[in-house]
This record gives structure tokens, sequence and C-alpha cells, in this order.
């Protein structure tokens, strides 16, 4: 488009230097028009007045070569006419041709702003693919055989479920007769528990003061038991003195009696040995109840301590067997994934038979199989000299030496291949630069932190009085600096290039494409 440009350019200027020449030929056509008129009435004038036949001569050939000259003027110029209106039909032409240049720039325009957007849409639909086989590797192997074809599917699945357990809790959130019953039953129970804590506790009173008064009773029956022992020997020791002193006269009467009594003694000891034994009874019946009661009492919390700690297990085991089963659906995710991904990545790595990793791997080899004979061999030279050596192995010796060798040719190697890449580099860079000005008309000079100097060979310093016109792009800053300076006159030329393509449109190519295409037809305009 802009070799077009350029030529409808060159073709309009040569039409216009066509046109003032065909004015110019125009003018001096009707110069020699009233010259021949002239000549032609001077020649209807009687032939006294010349001089001789030699005018006439001479004014006849003149007459001649102005009528030839007359000839070749009128016929170049209806060659003109012709070009001209060729020309005048190509520069229709052209104005058509920048017309459909125009709607071309703009159908690219719009282009670039479509290209745009499809790359959004396809990076748009790469992240959508990604999300539907993410969660279509969770969803397609469902173990309960429910199949989602897509999110909406998904969606309303997950909203029929949300429904359905909102109205199982309303369903079971509210009270149910079977477990108010069953709580009054458990508030009476607790209060039968209660009162029988109660009783157990007045009965445990009981059976102290009772414990209390059979202790006071022993003691009493002790006392009782020593008095009437003691009393007993008393009465014996006055029957013999009676039966010593009475001499006979033993009153037989109040031995009955004494009997009697001791009898009576006797059977109040069995009655009170009777008593003693019921009441250790009764005592052992109510601590053997009172025992039982406490067991029952024990194994009931016990019972609904070992409920609870099963319904605990179930709903832990509940809750395993869910992250079970979700731990199982993303491992065979994963694995899905993971054979896709091993699918797509299969491939073979072609490499030449000398690469620097097989060199790496022979230099490798050959150093360990040097190492091994250094070894072996000190490991003999030890066992040799049990004391130590001062000497070192020739294995030693030698793999030094390797060593010394292979770091020489290492370092000779990179030297040359420094020397070498450096050439390359500066022949190269000087191909780039030649390149680069002759295809773009730039002279391109790298400086030291990423920044790059422009010069356009259509604006040197000599055309601006030896001001540099120099450009400065900073790649780390992003920024843009001129090196003549903001008020210079190069800068005052191009304040509007840089205001539409660099401030606004942010298109540094176009900023530079300009500036040649406006120096390329201010240089033509000078030449000219």
């Amino acid at each position: 488009m802009n070799l077009i440009r350029e030529q409808a350019h060159s073709l309009s200027l040569e039409l216009a230097s066509r046109d003032i020449l065909l004015q110019e030929y125009q003018t001096k056509l009707h110069e020699k028009e009233d010259e021949i008129l002239q000549s032609r009435g001077q020649a209807e004038i009687p032939r006294e007045g010349f001089e001789g036949d030699e005018t006439l001569k001479v004014l006849k050939r003149e007459l001649a070569d102005q009528l030839k000259h007359t000839r070749s003027i009128e016929a170049r110029n209806r060659k003109l006419e012709v070009e001209n209106e060729e020309l005048r039909s190509y520069n229709k032409s052209i104005s058509l041709m920048e017309e459909e240049r125009r709607s071309l720039i703009s159908k690219v325009q719009a282009l670039d702003g479509l290209r745009e957007k499809v790359s959004n849409l396809e990076l748009q639909k790469a992240i959508l693919e990604e999300e539907r086989l993410s969660w279509t590797a969770f969803l397609q192997d469902d173990p309960d055989g429910i199949q989602f074809t897509s999110p909406a599917h998904l969606a309303r699945a997950y909203i029929q479920t949300k429904i359905e357990k909102s109205t199982l809790l309303e369903k079971f959130g509210r009270p149910d007769p079977l477990i108010a019953e069953r709580d009054q039953e458990i508030i009476k129970l607790v209060a039968i528990q209660a009162k029988l804590e109660e009783e157990n506790q007045g009965m445990k009173q009981v059976l102290k003061k009772d414990l209390k008064e059979k202790q006071r009773l022993e003691r009493q029956k002790d006392l009782a038991l020593k008095e009437a022992t003691f009393l007993r020997e008393q009465l014996k020791t006055y029957s013999t003195e009676e039966e010593v002193m009475m001499a006979g006269n033993y009153d037989d009467q109040k031995s009955q009696r004494i009997e009697e009594l001791e009898r009576l003694l006797g059977e109040h000891k069995l009655e009170i040995n009777a008593l003693t034994r019921q009441l250790e009874e009764r005592d052992i019946a109510r601590t053997a109840d009172a025992q039982k009661l406490e067991e029952g009492l024990d194994y009931q919390r016990s019972v609904v301590q070992f409920q609870e700690r099963v319904d605990t297990l179930h709903k832990e085991l509940e809750t395993s067997k869910q992250a079970y089963k979700i731990a199982t659906i993303e491992i065979q995710a994963l694995q899905k994934q993971l054979m896709a991904s091993e699918a797509t990545s299969r491939m073979r790595v072609l490499q030449l038979k000398d690469n620097p990793a097989a060199r790496h791997e022979v230099t490798k080899k050959e150093t360990l199989r040097v190492l091994r004979e250094e070894n072996k061999a000190l490991l003999a030279q030890l066992e040799g000299q049990p004391g130590g050596t001062k000497f070192v192995p020739i294995s030693t010796l030698e793999r030094s030496r390797l060593d010394v060798q292979e770091m020489e040719a290492l370092v000779a190697e990179k030297e040359k291949r420094m020397t070498r890449l450096k050439e390359m580099w500066s022949k190269k860079a000087l191909e780039f630069r030649q390149a680069v000005y002759s295809l773009l008309g730039y002279e391109v000079d790298f400086q030291p932190n990423g920044r790059v100097k422009v010069t356009s060979m259509f604006h040197r310093s000599d055309l601006y009085g030896g001001v540099d016109t120099g450009i400065v792009f900073d790649g780390e800053q992003g920024t843009m600096k001129l090196c003549g300076g903001p008020n210079s006159q190069f800068a005052r030329e191009i304040r509007n290039q840089i205001k539409f393509y660099v401030e606004e449109r942010k298109e540094i190519p176009c900023f530079l494409a300009a500036l040649t295409m406006e120096g390329y037809e201010k240089t033509t305009r000078a030449q000219q």
C-alpha cells in the first residue's frame, strides 16, 4: 500500500510537471503561430521591399522550419493530451485506490479488534474447557448411577437436593409425640432415681443408727455378762461361805431361786443372741439391697454411656465412609487426568550421536574409572604400610594429570568459543544494523541497561544544524527520550506523531513508520 502511494505521488508530480511543460509549449505554439501569420503577411508585401533573393530564401527556409517545428509541436501536443487523459484516468484510479486503501485500513483495524476478541474468546473457551473436563472427570463415573451432562443439570440437581434437605429439616425438626413421651418417661425415671437415691440415703442413715445401737447393745451385753459373771462368782462365794458357816442349815429354797434366776438369765442370753442374729441378717439384707440398687444404677449409666459411644462411632463411621467415597472419586479423576496428560505428552526426542550429554557421560565414566583405580591403589598401599606413607600413588598422579589436561582443554575450548562468539556477534550485529538501516531506514545503536537508540536516515543531524535527532527507548522502564531535547526543531516537527501514535495509541512501530514516510516525502520534494 505504501508503494502504491509512492507511485501515485510520483505520477501526480510528473503529471503536474507535464502540465506546466504543456502550457509552455502551447504558449510557444501561439507565439510561433503569430510569427507565421506575420511572416505570411510580410510575404504578400511587394518584393521590392526585400533586398534580394537571398533574403527571400532565408525567409522561406525559416518559414519551412517554423512549419515543421509547429507540426512537431502539434504532434507532441496531441501525444501529451493523450498522456494527460491517461494520467487523469490513472489519477482517478489512484484516488479510488486511496479510498479503497482507507476502507481496507478501517477493515484491518476492525479485523485487529475482532482478532483480539477471538483470542479472548479462545482463552475463555480454553478455561471453560478445563473447567468442563474437571467437573466431567468428577461426575461421569458416579457410583450411584447419576450422570450429569452439563453444569445446568448439576445446578438443577443441587437445587433439588437443597429443597429435599430443607423439607427433611422441616419434617424432622418438629417435636415428635413419641420423642416427647420418651422424654416424659425419662423425666419420670430420673425422678424415681432421685427418690430411690433419697431412700437409699435414708436407709444408710438408719443403718448407721442401727449400727451405733448395735454397738451400744454389744457394750451393754459385755458389761451385763461381766456383771453376771462377777455376781455368779460372788454368789458361789456366798454359797460356799454359807455352807461352811451354816453347817448343814443351807437354804434349799434360796438355791432353787438362784437356779431359776440363772435359768432365766440363760434364756435371756439366748433371746439376745437370736435378736442379734436377726439384726445382723437384716443389716446384711439392707446392705445387699443397697448394693444391688447401686449396681443397677451403675449398669444403667454404663448402658447409656455405651449407647452414646455407639451412636458417636456410627456417626464417625458414616463420615469416614463419605470421606472415603469422595477420596475414591478424586483419585479416579486424578488418574484420568494423569492418563490424559501422559497420552498427550508422548513424544520422541531426536539427538545427535556426539552431543554434550553423551560427552559428559563418557567423561563421567572415565573419571569414575580413574577414581576406582586410585582407591584400590591407596587401599593396597595402606595395607602394605600400616603407619602411613608420604608418597603419592601413580594412579593419583595420573588422575591429577588427567584433571589438569581436561581443565586446560576446557579452558582452551571456552576461550576459542568466546573468541568465535565475539567475532560472530560483531559480524552479525553489523549485518543486523545494516539490514535494519537498509530495510527500515533506522540506524540502531544498542546501549547499556537495555536501552536502544534509533536514528532515521531521513532525519539526520546535519539537516537540523548538528543537533542529535536520535530517539532512545528504555525497555526496562518503558520510556522514550529525544536526544536533542523536547524543544529542538526535530522534537517540534514530530510532536503530532508522538501524540497520535505513542501517547494515544501506544504503537511505537507505527510511529517509526510515520517518521520514515514523512522524512521520505520531504527529502523527495527537496530533490525535485
